[in-house]
C-alpha cells in the first residue's frame, strides 16, 4: 500500500490501536475513580455519628447521677439553704453504722457526715457520737449534693467547730475521699493528717 509519507503511514498504521489502547485507559481510570470514590469514609457523617453517640453516653452518665440523687424532701428551711450556710436540727440517734437521724421541725430524715468513711466503724466511735451530739441541738450545713440515696449529707457543727474533722482529728475515723462533696476536703484531709503524725485513735500503731 503506497502512503503520501511517513507521517500518514504512521496515523493509518498505528493510530486505530493507540486510539484503542487511550479509550481503554480512559475506562480503567474513570471506573477506577468511581470504585474508589464510593468506598471512600463519610468523614464527615462519622465525625457527626461519634458525637451522637459520646451525647448520648454523657446522657446516660448523667441519668445514673440523677438516679442516685435522692428525692428525698428536706423541710423547706434546709431546702433553700446554700452550700455551706448553717441552720439549727436536733440529731435524734446514731445508728450502728453510723447514719444520723435528724429532726427538724416536724420532719425526721436519716443523714450521713461528709468526708468520713464509716465501712469499719467501730462501736465505740458510735458510742461517742451519740454521746456527742444525740438528742441535742447542732447546727448543720450541705454541700453542693445535698441527699444521694434518700440520705441528707451533711457537715454538723458543734459549738462551732466541725464535728466531721474532729473525729478525724481524734483518729476515730478515716477521710472518705471519694465522697461527691468535696468543698471541706482540704480541711478534712488536714485533720486525717493530724490524727496520722499524732499518732491518735486507729493510728496509735
Amino acid at each position: 500500500m503506497y502512503y503520501d509519507n511517513k507521517s500518514s503511514f504512521y496515523i493509518r498504521q498505528y493510530g486505530p490501536k493507540v486510539l484503542v489502547i487511550v479509550l481503554i485507559v480512559l475506562i480503567a481510570s474513570t471506573g477506577l475513580y468511581i470504585y474508589m470514590a464510593s468506598r471512600k469514609t463519610p468523614t464527615v457523617d462519622v465525625t457527626q455519628q461519634t458525637i451522637a453517640q459520646q451525647g448520648s453516653t454523657t446522657s446516660q452518665e448523667e441519668q445514673k447521677v440523677d438516679e442516685n440523687v435522692a428525692s428525698l424532701e428536706l423541710p423547706a428551711n434546709l431546702e433553700k439553704l446554700k452550700p455551706l450556710e448553717t441552720a439549727t436540727v436536733k440529731i435524734a440517734s446514731i445508728e450502728n453504722n453510723g447514719e444520723i437521724v435528724v429532726i427538724s421541725g416536724e420532719t425526721r430524715f436519716k443523714a450521713k457526715l461528709i468526708g468520713l468513711d464509716f465501712n469499719t466503724v467501730e462501736p465505740d466511735t458510735i458510742y461517742q457520737m451519740g454521746q456527742d451530739i444525740a438528742n441535742r441541738q447542732v447546727e448543720i450545713a450541705f454541700d453542693n449534693i445535698k441527699c444521694t440515696n434518700d440520705t441528707a449529707n451533711i457537715y454538723i457543727y458543734l459549738n462551732d467547730e466541725l464535728y466531721n474533722a474532729k473525729l478525724l482529728e481524734q483518729g476515730k475515723l478515716k477521710l472518705n475521699s471519694n465522697d461527691i462533696n468535696k468543698l471541706l476536703l482540704k480541711e478534712l484531709t488536714e485533720s486525717q493528717a493530724y490524727a496520722k503524725q499524732t499518732r491518735a485513735g486507729i493510728w496509735e500503731y
